[in-house]
């Protein structure tokens, strides 16, 4: 049975304010079976709905993930004495338990829902994944019964890494232009339109020209004053949002000629 009913939607997903009640009996305990995980849902589960046999957790499908994104997600557990959470990666029926969670690495030193409480976890992506997985519980045999009850769970957002790059140069002219270069992990550029600042900085004073991405590659106009002659220290920034994280690049010397 799903119940559906209006509510804040977070991540990147799908700008739709829905909220899923998913039974219990639609949460997976291969990959295969798995379900497909929609952020900003929360979804439900009984992490004792394998008990008695070998197959010890319930597994969730997660959108592609890749290297160094940042999966955010809260939660809650009705049992004891916790529920283990993790992220897995290009597993499937054969081998999922000798690979559980083995694509994650918990950046909040807690990789688990207290008994009886609730979390919010985050986890780095160790590789990237086009079939990737959350699981819920136990992955050892059925005799290891340590890590029963009901949980709830919202993957609130999965942030892409950006790798920001500005080139050396001998000068640059006051009223030129200096470009960088923005990628995802995997290669590709990112989207057209992301703004990226370049920062120039002289003693005290700083000046900041914001640019958009265009196939990977970003223009700045400088149109600086003429108090910035001389050496200056170059460097591109970008605030985090619900789809990428901060990024910064090391600073530059060069000078406005």
């Amino acid at each position: 049975m799903v119940w559906i009913k209006s509510a804040a939607v977070a991540g990147i997903a799908s700008a739709v304010a829905l909220t899923i009640t998913v039974s219990p009996a639609l949460a997976g305990n291969t990959p295969s079976q798995a379900q497909s995980v929609t952020l900003g849902v929360t979804y439900f589960g009984d992490s004792s709905a394998a008990k008695g046999t070998t197959l010890r957790g319930s597994v969730w499908r997660l959108p592609e993930l890749l290297a160094q994104d940042v999966v955010t997600l809260s939660g809650s557990f009705q049992g004891a004495p916790h529920l283990t959470v993790g992220l897995a990666g290009n597993v499937d029926d054969f081998d999922y338990r000798q690979n559980w969670m083995n694509n994650g690495r918990s950046l909040l030193e807690m990789d688990y829902l207290p008994g009886s409480g609730s979390a919010r976890l985050q986890y780095s992506v160790v590789n990237s994944c086009g079939s990737c997985f959350l699981q819920l519980g136990n992955g050892a045999a059925a005799a290891f019964n340590y890590y029963n009850g009901p949980y709830s769970f919202t993957v609130e957002s999965i942030q892409h890494a950006v790798g920001l790059g500005l080139a050396s140069v001998s000068s640059v002219k006051r009223k030129g232009s200096v470009r960088g270069t923005a990628y995802l992990t995997n290669g590709a550029p990112v989207p057209d339109g992301l703004d990226v600042a370049l920062i120039v900085r002289k003693g005290s004073k700083k000046w900041v020209r914001v640019g958009r991405t265009t196939a990977g590659q970003v223009t700045f106009g400088l149109r600086l004053p003429k108090s910035a002659r001389g050496k200056v220290r170059l460097s591109l920034s970008r605030g985090a949002d619900s789809q990428y994280l901060a990024a910064n690049t090391r600073s530059i010397r060069t000078r406005v000629t």
